[in-house]
């Protein structure tokens, strides 16, 4: 079972305003965060944002999926 996930991304503070609005509607909240780093989560850091100077880029081959699951109502 993940513990949490961690996605490098090249600019953290256009990162970040993408993800507090979308993660927002969902019930997260910034929950951590430091110079380098923003954890997403209710309570603790599920999801957290890295700067990286080299993002992986999109691979139409090669398929990543990921999901959350939401409170049903």
């Amino acid at each position: 079972m993940l513990n949490h996930v961690t996605i490098g991304v090249r600019d953290l503070t256009k990162a970040c305003r993408f993800y507090d609005a979308t993660l927002g509607t969902l019930g997260y909240k910034r929950v951590a965060e430091g110079d380098d780093y923003v954890g997403y989560g209710t309570e603790t850091p599920m999801f957290l944002l890295l700067p990286v100077k080299t993002p992986v880029p999109p691979d139409p081959v090669r398929d990543c999926t990921s999901a959350l699951m939401l409170p049903s109502g």
